[in-house]
């Protein structure tokens, strides 16, 4: 029963982590948006692109981790469509 218990607290701690990263790379888009300069919306954009490949690849790790046999009877709390989203079609 702890183990199941520490699973739970293991997958839904990465979906949290998961659901603050896309929410700093919407940050990255609206910077670029906002910013009056060229070479700095430049400097943004690089950073977004940065941002980008580091969460396509923390969420294939996330989507690897529960599609897990070992995971497959833990209930994760909320949903989370746009990491399923990065991790299925960074493909």
């Amino acid at each position: 029963m702890e183990s199941h218990f520490q699973e739970q607290k293991l997958v839904n701690a990465l979906f949290f982590g998961a659901k603050l990263e896309v929410r700093m790379f919407e940050c990255y888009d609206k910077l670029v948006e906002l910013l009056p300069e060229e070479k700095l919306r430049k400097q943004a954009a690089a950073i977004r692109s940065q941002e980008a490949n580091h969460l396509r690849l923390s969420a294939e790790m996330v989507y690897d981790i529960i599609s897990s046999p070992l995971l497959s009877n833990t209930f994760v709390l909320g949903e989370y469509p746009e990491i399923k989203g990065v991790a299925t079609e960074s493909g």
